[in-house]
């Protein structure tokens, strides 16, 4: 737990102070106990946690755990009511699940945050950036979203070769561009996984997502330096 708590700390230091940390303690916590993990991670100084799936989210919250909670995957509609009854932020990608979101939130009372998830080359998971701005504009025009982020997933952030990432972060940063000059400005934007956090500083944004290297961990290839 100490090794673990020291690592968040360095990553606080590497970090602009400014930029979050949400830690990533998917795969019960790499292994490491989700509970115990995701409770000295915010003992230590991240302001967020994120998991993988609804039953992730469960346990963390179980565990007495009331810091911010994003759900990083994609949820299905039945998923959805007990999320935001959780209180966790919820991952959108497109305007389909947006109705599920807002009707649960409004039966609650509540108003649900929720991040989007862009695709900025991977062509897998995520918003089309050409689709970006209604999504968003959707987002505001309900009575019970609130959009507090703005997301990728850099997938080859460990790899000698940075073309890809750059590509990856130049789109993100346009795009973001994009919703600024319509008035629109989530606050977290983040892309940053353990790879990118040590070799990709223009991919701080606001708060980062660190995994791997939190549990000691190497992040990149055998032999990569």
């Amino acid at each position: 737990m100490e090794i673990y708590a020291h690592n968040i700390s360095k990553i606080l230091e590497i970090v602009p102070n400014d930029t979050r940390v949400m830690a990533v303690v998917k795969a019960d916590a790499y292994g490491h106990g989700i509970e115990a993990m995701a409770k000295t991670a915010v003992e230590a100084g991240a302001t967020y946690i994120g998991v993988v799936s609804l039953g992730e989210l469960k346990k963390v919250r179980n565990a007495g755990i009331q810091a911010p909670i994003l759900l990083l995957n994609y949820i299905d509609k039945a998923s959805v009511m007990e999320a935001i009854k959780l209180d966790a932020s919820i991952t959108v990608m497109d305007e389909e699940i947006l109705i599920a979101i807002e009707k649960a939130a409004s039966f609650q009372a509540k108003k649900a945050k929720v991040h989007i998830k862009i695709d900025t080359g991977m062509h897998r998971a995520g918003c089309d950036p050409d689709k970006l701005l209604g999504l968003a504009q959707a987002i505001l025009s309900t009575r019970h979203l609130e959009l507090e982020g703005l997301f990728t997933h850099l997938a080859e952030a460990e790899d000698l070769d940075v073309a890809f990432t750059h590509q990856q972060l130049k789109v993100f940063s346009d795009l973001i561009d994009v919703l600024r000059n319509t008035g629109i400005n989530p606050p977290l934007l983040h892309c940053a996984n353990s790879a990118a956090i040590i070799n990709f500083p223009e991919a701080h944004f606001t708060m980062v997502r660190p995994g791997l290297i939190t549990y000691g961990l190497n992040p990149f290839p055998e032999g990569h330096q």
